[in-house]
């Protein structure tokens, strides 16, 4: 089973409030390859948020 780009953005979206799921779309809008980096294959999965939407969170 494989999961698209466009799903993976929503499963963690899913998990943002909704400051960080605007943020998202406004930073993958046209170009998600851009913002969302896959890491070597491994055991255990992982994932990056972008700067942005991770200062948003945190108010950084």
């Amino acid at each position: 089973m494989s999961i698209g780009m466009t799903e993976l953005l929503e499963v963690v979206s899913g998990c943002l409030t909704g400051i960080q799921q605007k943020a998202i779309k406004t930073c993958v809008k046209g170009r998600p390859e851009k913002y969302v980096y896959w890491l070597e294959q491994s055991s255990s999965f992982r994932y990056l948020i972008h700067k942005e939407i991770a200062e948003t969170r945190w108010g950084a």
